[in-house]
Order: structure tokens, then sequence, then C-alpha cells
């Protein structure tokens, strides 16, 4: 995608830094079409990066995405999963990620372009909150994001793209959002905002950098 830096962005260094936010019925995504998006840069390709998380460590229930060790981004529902094919990641990029889902149909997008889809996903419910850079719950409990976040958005209610579409630069909170960050704060804060009014807590080192 275009590489326009429209609001800011926020340095996660692999080691320890994530974000959170306490459970709520807005991450329910069981009954509802849905879309989970994020624009984000990496600094490691070669070894497993979560993205986003919200599966519990009992049950398998939930959704996230991550990069995997060969270097291919997965999306997960309930364990059912969609890995990347058609794109070679790398380094230098801000790339536009999109896991969409509207009743079984589920699609995974990059920068605007279908990377993959299954029709059987379900995702059912889970009690646990929603982290942002790490694998959370879960054993190994590890698995920290290295690089950069520009955005982070949820969308409940409308699955937003059904077909290839120009990825945006920054989110927008619309109709529908429950999470809407865009990392827009002063450069040094270790404090973040979402846009729709939840708290976000920092652990770790996370910081807003130029």
């Amino acid at each position: 995608m275009a590489q326009a830096l429209i609001k800011g962005r926020a340095y996660f260094d692999g080691a320890g830094d994530y974000l959170s936010l306490a459970s709520a019925t807005d991450f329910d995504l069981s009954s509802v079409a849905n879309c989970i998006e994020v624009l984000v840069k990496f600094n490691n390709i070669t070894s497993l990066g979560m993205i986003i998380d919200r599966r519990d460590s009992t049950t398998g229930f939930g959704y996230d995405m991550y990069m995997s060790s060969t270097g291919k981004l997965t999306v997960e529902w309930d364990g059912t999963f969609i890995e990347s094919t058609g794109v070679t990641f790398n380094t230098t990029n801000i790339y536009h990620i999109a896991m969409v889902k509207s009743a079984g149909s589920a699609q995974l997008y990059v920068d605007g372009i279908n990377r993959g889809s299954i029709s059987n996903a379900v995702v059912t419910n889970s009690a646990i909150g929603f982290y942002i850079g790490k694998k959370i719950n879960r054993s190994p409990i590890a698995y920290d994001f290295d690089g950069y976040f520009y955005g982070v958005k949820i969308t409940k209610g409308s699955n937003r793209y059904t077909t290839g579409f120009t990825p945006p630069t920054e989110f927008v909170n619309d109709a529908n959002t429950v999470l809407c960050m865009n990392f827009a704060e002063t450069i040094g804060l270790t404090t973040f905002i979402d846009e729709t009014g939840k708290t976000v807590t920092t652990v770790g080192n996370v910081v807003i950098v130029a």
C-alpha cells in the first residue's frame, strides 16, 4: 500500500510490549458480520509474532491474527484458519490487513487484495480481553510482536469489505466501530487512546515514535 503516514505509529520491541483492553461484549463477534483490521510494519518476519489475540486458553474459542515463522500471515476463528497466499511480506512496507467474516464465510485481505478465504469459519465468544501485540492466556505465552502499529479497528455489525478495495491509511470511528486506534498521540507517550472510549492498558515499553 502507499507508505503515507497520516497520523502516527507505536513501536513494539518484541520483548514484552503489548496493549490490552478489558473483556467487553463489543468484542463478542460470534453472531454478527465483522471486520478486524490493522495497519502494521514488521521488523521480523522469520519468528512468530502475534498481531491481535482474543482466544481462550482452555477452550480455544475466539480469534487471532499473527505472522508465522514461515513469513505467512495467519488469521484464526476457533482454530479454523486462513494462511495468506500470493504475497511476500517484508520489513520495509506498511501493510493494511483485514480479517473479515459474515456468517460462515471469511476472508483475509492484505492491502485490499483477497489473499485467502474459507466458507466454514465459526467463532465462539470468549471471556478474555482483547490484546494487541501478544499471544495471551495460552501456553506458551509469548510470540511478542516486533515492529510498528499505525492503527487497529474493529467493526461489529458489518463485514465492511466484500471485494477488492483501496486500503485506508488511517481509521475512522464511524458506524458500527467498536475499537478505533490511530496512534496519533504525542511522540514519547506510552498511553494510548481508543476513539470509541475504551481504556487501553500498556504493558512493557510500547511508545509513540516519529
